[in-house]
């Protein structure tokens, strides 16, 4: 019975391949591929949460709009779901992840559906939680319970790097290419990414693991890291972010840190190498200021503005705010001045934060991030626990990473995207997954 079955799906699967011939010689070994990979990484949880990942990094649907009606980020995301679902019910195993941020996490759901029923505009508050920070719910949920291991941290971290790289080199290739036109020279990517700083916010979170690999690791290993840190650094450098560069220049120094004894060295190689990035930036190129002349240029006084707004929204909606991702919507009515400078954003992640949840949702949000800092940073101090160098590199990596983040995040309105919660999901997992101190593990033996 099995055999006219699986004979026939494979007749049905040879005419379907065949007949993508007729839109592109080459489209029935892609298909071909993309279903080998499809089986590969359905496998398994882990890899298709990596896949979710890859999706919200590349942007593959931004990129080909046919593929939009797939919607290849939720199918990935609902894959990831019920295979980790089928493989809990399999198993008879009702164990759930916990840690320290759980309880922040759902006060933060909480506030943000509350600051959306009572903000501004409800209907759309709603509508986005569903479309967007549904997926950061799911992207909590499996990083927490499927990231078990230091291994599979640095299988994480390597992924986000690869793809960090893939996005460095199409900045790059946009720059050489004379394509960098976004504000006169800079580079930027699609959709989600299109804005160059979020670009380079982007980029951070895959470079101080890329760095710390190539300082950890040695021959071939070290070649491939040493590649796309190069691609990875060069796409900031061709994003123009002052908030990149001085997110990889905050993580560039924690890591000389390791390298270099002297405090003096440290400053003297940061500051050459720094300028160096820079003055190849060509970003006294940007129209909206490379940082030089006298006075604030548009930029920082747009970003000044925003934030006078951001306060003035605080103070009239303590509580609960102006409404979930309804800062653009009030900026107008909050802003004193007759010419609004750029996007109508907040400019800054803690000020749209409490701007559009109030304090209720301010306190959870502050809450995660100041215990991802302080995970971040004990997990550095143990890094040596590990014998993978690898490990030893995803696990150090973490403080650095977390810094340069919320450096370029500070001038940047991402505290409620996926960049964000992927971060601080991945260190309290990393966290979760390290063996026990050797203290605890004497005390308990």
């Amino acid at each position: 019975m099995r055999r006219p079955a699986i004979a026939a799906a494979t007749a049905v699967g040879a005419a379907g391949v065949g007949s993508l011939a007729m839109y592109h010689p080459m489209a029935p070994a892609g298909a071909v591929l993309g279903a080998a990979l499809g089986v590969y990484v359905f496998a398994s949880p882990f890899r298709a949460l990596l896949g979710f990942m890859l999706m919200l990094l590349l942007r593959p649907a931004d990129i080909i709009p046919a593929l939009a009606v797939l919607q290849p980020a939720k199918l990935f995301a609902l894959g990831a779901l019920g295979l980790w679902a089928i493989e809990k019910m399999v198993r008879q195993d009702t164990s759930w992840a916990r840690c320290k941020l759980d309880l922040y996490f759902v006060w933060l759901t909480a506030a943000l559906v509350a600051s959306s029923l009572v903000g501004t505009d409800p209907g759309t508050s709603l509508a986005l939680f569903q479309d967007v920070f549904v997926k950061i719910i799911i992207l909590y949920v499996l990083i927490m319970n499927l990231v078990t291991t230091p291994g599979r941290a640095a299988t994480t971290l390597t992924t986000i790097a690869v793809a960090c790289a893939s996005l460095g080199v199409y900045a790059l290739q946009a720059k050489l290419s004379g394509q960098a036109t976004i504000e006169g020279s800079r580079a930027g990517f699609v959709g989600l990414l299109g804005d160059p700083n979020d670009l380079a916010l982007c980029l951070l979170m895959g470079m101080p693991f890329l760095a710390s690999a190539v300082m950890g690791t040695k021959g071939r290993q070290r070649w491939f890291f040493g590649i796309l840190l190069l691609a990875v650094v060069s796409g900031i450098v061709s994003t123009q972010s002052r908030g990149g560069f001085m997110g990889m220049g905050a993580a560039a120094f924690i890591l000389l840190r390791e390298k270099v004894k002297s405090r003096g060295m440290q400053v003297a190689i940061l500051a050459v190498g720094m300028a160096v990035l820079m003055a190849a930036s060509g970003m006294s190129k940007r129209s909206s200021g490379g940082g030089e002349g006298d006075g604030i240029d548009e930029s920082a006084q747009g970003r000044l503005d925003a934030w006078m707004a951001g306060a003035r929204m605080v103070k009239a909606k303590p509580i609960l705010g102006v409404g979930y991702d309804r800062f653009a919507d009030n900026y107008p009515s909050y802003v004193t001045n007759a010419v609004i400078w750029g996007k109508l954003e907040a400019h800054n992640s803690f000020v749209k934060a409490i701007a559009e949840t109030g304090l209720v949702g301010f306190i959870p949000f502050m809450a995660m991030v100041v215990l991802s800092f302080r995970s971040a940073f004990r997990l550095r101090a143990r890094r040596e626990e590990l014998d993978d160098p690898l490990e030893r590199a995803a696990v150090g990596s973490l403080f650095p990473t977390i810094l340069a983040f919320f450096i370029s995040a500070f001038f940047l309105s991402q505290c409620w995207s996926w960049f964000t919660f992927i971060l601080l999901a991945l260190i309290a997992a990393t966290e979760r997954s390290m063996p026990a101190a050797p203290e605890t593990r004497g005390a308990t033996s």
